[in-house]
Order: structure tokens, then sequence, then C-alpha cells
């Protein structure tokens, strides 16, 4: 009887130390990211790119990599609560090639932050993927809920 509380209490004490789970202690970011591309051939035209309720405190990043980005990366440090961050104006030519991946980076200290990368494709719509970002900036974890990434 013994071993089983034993081996019990192993495994509670297991599923309670996953790698890539948070604690209860941290919380993650309410922001939201919002893309529109249009498509004519090959050719990935940027229509809108913009992030949603990003609080104060926060640090959002912009990351291009591939053929023809226009920068590398590009940071702001949010003063103040923004409920729309418009970034579409930061591309020059809103023409995107395929093999292109924006990255869009929001951390802030003590909070789980928010990665949302778009991969320009030749034959296909852009792909999208959102991840949740450790505190640290590091790697990524398990995400909380869901929130609203949205692609049109």
């Amino acid at each position: 009887m013994r071993t089983t509380k034993l081996v019990a209490l192993a495994i509670v004490a297991g599923l309670t130390a996953l790698p890539g789970r948070v604690s209860a202690q941290e919380k993650e970011l309410p922001c939201s990211s919002y893309a529109t591309f249009e498509r004519n051939g090959s050719i990935t035209q940027l229509i809108g790119l913009a992030l949603g309720d990003v609080p104060a405190g926060s640090r959002v990043t912009l990351n291009c990599t591939g053929v023809g980005c226009p920068f590398r990366e590009k940071g702001f440090n949010m003063k103040n609560d923004v409920k729309i961050l418009a970034l579409t104006d930061m591309f020059n030519d809103p023409n995107l090639r395929p093999g292109m991946i924006l990255e869009l980076r929001v951390t802030k200290p003590g909070w789980i932050g928010k990665s949302y990368q778009y991969e320009i494709r030749s034959s296909e719509d852009p792909k999208t993927t959102e991840k949740c970002v450790s505190e640290d900036g590091s790697k990524t974890v398990v995400c909380l809920k869901e929130s609203g990434t949205t692609q049109r």
C-alpha cells in the first residue's frame, strides 16, 4: 500500500513539473495580431499588419528574414497602452517575396509573451503561426488560452 501512494505522489509531482508549462503566477499578454495579404500569382502583397491591445511596459519587435527584407529587426518600447499598433508603414514596398518570414514578438517582464510569424509562400497564402514566449524571451512555452490571431 505504501508503494502505491509513493507512485501516485511521483506521478502527481511529475505532472506539475512538465517542461514548457507555465506557473500560476505568470499571465499571458492579451495582445493579438492582425494581418491582411493579397496574392496575385506568386506575388504576395502586404495590405495591413497590426497588433492589438499592447500593454504599457511591453517590448514589440518586428523581425524580417529572407531575400528582399527592408530591415532585419525593428523594436519599440511601449510607454502607454496601445489599442491598435499599425505596422504596415514599416514596409516601403508592400510586395513580399516567397521565403520571407515576418515575426512579431511582444514581451513584457513578468508576463508570457506572444510571437506571431508569417511565412510568405509562392503558391499559397502565407503560413501563420502563433506561439507563446517565456518571460525572458528565450524559448516558446505552452499558451494558457486561445487568442485572436486574424488573417484575411
